[in-house]
């Protein structure tokens, strides 16, 4: 075992009081729906030392995986801990299988532990195969040859100007406008904007740019714009 896997294990047992984290349940109870779950680092390091069901099952998968793609023991280690995280998830839930969707609840390497569960026989298969990661191919997960499509990029509010950018635009949370009011003051766009009295960055960029004004008009003083 590595010092990390040590290290997360005394935090474990320095707080014993600490309420149960990912309490198992009655098994065989099948899932109406899912719920999401807040799980990090001091989840992993809660259930360090607690044996889940089906670990050595599982653990075989993985070193079939390492070594048939050449992957690091640091790759196994940190994969490892997810499995295990996915497998109280699974005693929690009281499943035979964990339903697919919860693995977008895991930390990382959810794309990994989808394959590896599947593997074991332990995962209970969305109608769609789904997908965690939004790269394409990984240089550093060689396993990752078949992905599922990525899903359309859903709306979401501008950091800057909270204007709602459309589905399926470029990725980040920053509206073109206000990303070239960045580009042209750097850090402190946001704050040169509100200083030179413009409602937003977005705003700003629109009059201070023609190409971006030609195609996005300016709101009215005091006003706000939707694109």
């Amino acid at each position: 075992m590595g010092v990390e896997w040590w290290t997360k294990l005394r935090q474990q047992r320095a707080d014993p009081a600490d309420p149960p984290v990912l309490e198992a349940q009655v098994r065989g109870q099948i899932p109406l729906f899912t719920v999401p779950r807040v799980l990090s680092d001091a989840t992993v390091s809660a259930i360090a030392g607690r044996p889940v069901a089906e670990w050595e099952q599982v653990r075989q998968v993985i070193e079939s995986m390492e070594a048939e793609y050449g992957l690091t023991a640091g790759w196994r280690r940190k994969v490892a801990e997810m499995v295990r995280l996915a497998l109280a998830v699974r005693e929690a839930e009281g499943a035979e299988r964990l339903p697919e969707a919860m693995l977008r609840d895991l930390p990382a390497n959810g794309d990994a532990v989808r394959l590896i569960l599947l593997g074991a026989g332990l995962l209970d298969e969305s109608p769609e195969p789904m997908r965690f990661s939004r790269r394409n191919q990984p240089a550093r997960t060689p396993y990752s040859t078949d992905l599922a499509p990525l899903p359309p990029r859903a709306p979401r509010q501008c950091a800057d100007c909270y204007a709602w950018i459309p589905a399926g635009r470029r990725a980040g949370f920053v509206c073109d406008p206000c990303r070239h009011w960045r580009e042209r003051w750097g850090g402190a766009g946001a704050a040169v904007a509100v200083a030179t009295g413009w409602p937003c960055a977005t705003a700003a960029a629109a009059a201070a740019t023609p190409t971006v004004s030609s195609t996005k008009p300016a709101p009215p003083p005091g006003g706000s714009h939707s694109w």
